[in-house]
């Protein structure tokens, strides 16, 4: 019973959505200064997470590897809860 229990946790805390996505870039070069931003959304949201590894920001990069892990979860709909 206990193990049927642990099971269930743990599939509870699996995302919805998984995406891994990893570039590899021989060279890169930034013509202009900004910001950039990566977000992930689900509807209705019950916790979204998005986690970059890139190296530090200059103005030429060479060998450049990134990696981005997004993962997002749906909430239960409180109005078909509700109505349920």
């Amino acid at each position: 019973m206990l193990l049927i229990v642990a099971a269930f946790q743990a599939a509870m805390t699996l995302p919805d959505v998984e995406l891994r996505a990893q570039v590899r870039a021989k060279s890169v070069l930034v013509e202009q200064r900004g910001t950039s931003r990566l977000s992930v959304r689900a509807e209705p949201d019950g916790g979204s997470v998005v986690r970059v590894q890139a190296p530090p920001a200059q103005r030429t990069l060479n060998n450049v590897t990134v990696t981005v892990d997004a993962a997002a979860r749906v909430a239960p709909d409180a109005a078909n809860t509700a109505a349920q």
